[in-house]
């Protein structure tokens, strides 16, 4: 029976102990969205989350130790309380012991002060670790990659624009990896290019600034497209030009990359074949022919109406 008590006595200071925790711990899931969104950029967060998994397992089994003390102080001073009262029965009879209810909550371990600091300290960290990362770029790199990282989807072009892998923390156009230096330089494989403002709105925004672009950038965002397929389906570069509906593709790609056209005859070692109407005869019989298609309703041979008149016009049958 006091096993029974006091195994009881263990969940209830627990479940007030998780509860007061989480109370006091607000900011976990904000802390924990901003970790998992900086952690892919931030290579030096890693370090902190593997220190942070340890103490995690750390407190849990300080928490199991003190729980089972604090369970056995609670059922000697149960013991005291029914000797002196004579409430066994009314505990017994209760699913969850009265005395549960009246259960102290310890405060604040310095261990659990802490803890919190540690934590507000991470998420800290890990936003002047961002700033620190960002401030290694140029003023149009910084920029730029703030609003990649912040922006709404909706306002960024990851199709025909530089996108970032999660997986390894860099960027990437098409099917190149992409690099911006402290000079606002822009670098993809191999290929370096001077970056500015309407260059930068190219290769980020979904709807560029046109006033900001230039001739030269679109020459330059040309070039990169070329070497990294992002126009292309699949970013394979025998791929088809991938089509929008988009005004950046509309007003600015399309118009970088005509179609192109099968107008013209492929050339070939066929002789041509000429068929010369020598017989003035034939060629009056011809032009009655296509005279009488003409008024029939076919407006077809006018051509050859007037090369045929032509022709017997220098032969000096007609005038």
């Amino acid at each position: 029976m006091e096993k029974k008590l006091k195994e009881e006595i263990v969940k209830a200071a627990d479940s007030i102990r998780s509860k007061y925790r989480k109370l006091k711990r607000g900011l976990i899931e904000e802390e924990s969205a901003a970790k998992k969104r900086f952690e892919p950029l931030v290579k030096p967060l890693e370090a902190i989350i593997d220190l942070t998994k340890e103490k995690d397992e750390i407190d849990e089994e300080e928490e199991v130790e003190e729980g089972e003390v604090q369970a056995e102080n609670e059922v000697r001073r149960i013991k005291k309380e029914k000797a002196k009262s004579g409430a066994r029965k009314s505990i017994l009879k209760s699913k969850t012991p009265a005395s549960a209810h009246n259960i102290e909550v310890p405060g604040p371990s310095r261990e659990d002060v802490f803890e919190d600091v540690g934590e507000k300290s991470s998420a800290k960290d890990a936003r002047d670790a961002l700033e620190v990362y960002l401030n290694t770029f140029g003023p149009l790199g910084e920029e730029y990659l703030r609003k990649l990282l912040f922006w709404p989807r909706s306002k960024l072009d990851h199709t025909f624009g530089v996108r970032v892998d999660v997986n390894n923390s860099k960027y990437h156009i098409g099917n190149k990896e992409i690099e911006f230096d402290e000079e606002d330089w822009v670098h993809v494989d191999g290929e370096t290019y001077h970056g500015s403002r309407g260059l930068f709105e190219l290769l980020f925004m979904r709807n560029p600034d046109e006033n900001e672009i230039t001739n030269s950038d679109k020459r330059k965002y040309k070039q990169i497209l070329e070497i990294s397929s992002a126009h292309k389906q699949g970013f394979h570069p025998e791929g088809r030009i991938r089509s929008s509906a988009g005004v950046k593709y509309l007003n600015i790609i399309q118009k970088l990359f005509p179609p192109v056209g099968r107008g013209l005859l492929p050339v070939t070692d066929n002789k041509i074949d000429y068929v010369h109407w020598d017989d003035p005869n034939e060629l009056v019989d011809r032009l009655a022919l296509l005279i009488a298609s003409e008024k029939a309703g076919n407006g077809g041979h006018i051509a050859e109406i007037a090369s045929i008149e032509e022709e017997l016009r220098e032969a000096n049958f007609i005038k």
